[in-house]
């Protein structure tokens, strides 16, 4: 069985601005939503800001070190954040979700009785690979064990190869050690023009099938979340706000 533990990686870099209300909402909506066991928050250098008190007290607090640089390239906090999810997983099971993550629905109980559980990311062509930024696991899972042991060989400076494009490699080559969810499940809507339309802009009703949502903060971010409030979210309707909106009304 994976266990109810939910981990997120954040603080990996200085934090110079306080701790966002998106981040607080994808902590909150993961203990409003699933009722984790469990929920371990692990940093280099620990958030500060209103949100972050409200938050914390709800989390089990690690500070950690990680990988600075692997076959002659140095290691970006989000390269950084690949490796250590990976190891956290295969050390102690559970669930791990990107920070830019919001939960909508309650992820269905058969997911915890897998091995290993990723969703398909379909862009930019269809089965493109399986994105890391929402994954299950059992502790020591064969998948895991497998996908940890090529990683470092296999990390060769791109953004997604080693954490998109192996796993998929992987679990075309193994298919019955991996449960693998359409994308609607965990990335509905994707980081291209449409995608952040529909999460930022637009308002999608039919979520019924979705579990959570990631808010591709690399893209997303300057235009559509950096100066987000909690007032915008209350007054404005979008598929995040209607969702983050939820969210609030729950505390």
């Amino acid at each position: 069985m994976i266990p109810k533990k939910f981990h997120f990686i954040f603080g990996l870099e200085p934090q110079d601005l306080p701790f966002h209300i998106t981040h607080y909402l994808c902590l909150l909506s993961c203990i409003k939503v699933n009722q984790p066991d469990e929920v371990h928050f692990y940093c280099q250098h620990e958030p500060f800001g209103p949100y972050w008190e409200i938050i914390k007290h709800n989390l089990i607090l690690h500070y950690v070190s990680t990988i600075q640089r692997l076959n002659g390239y140095d290691l970006n906090y989000a390269h950084q954040s690949d490796f250590l999810r990976l190891e956290l997983l295969n050390r102690h099971g559970g669930v791990y979700a990107d920070m830019d993550t919001i939960f909508v629905n309650t992820l269905k109980e058969e997911f915890y009785r897998k091995d290993f559980v990723m969703g398909r990311e379909d862009i930019p062509y269809p089965f493109y690979g399986l994105c890391n930024a929402f994954m299950m696991a059992r502790s020591g899972s064969e998948f895991g064990n497998r996908w940890l042991n090529d990683i470092f060989e296999a990390y060769n400076g791109s953004w997604n190869y080693h954490s998109v494009r192996l796993p998929k490699e992987l679990a075309l080559a193994h298919p019955d050690l991996i449960h693998i969810e359409p994308q609607e499940s965990f990335y509905k809507h994707m980081w291209d023009e449409e995608g952040i339309s529909q999460l930022y802009t637009n308002i999608d009703r039919n979520l019924c099938n979705n579990y959570c949502l990631h808010l591709w903060n690399h893209v997303a971010w300057d235009e559509h979340l950096a100066n987000l409030t909690e007032e915008d979210i209350m007054t404005r309707d979008s598929t995040y706000n209607l969702i983050a909106r939820s969210v609030l009304s729950l505390t």
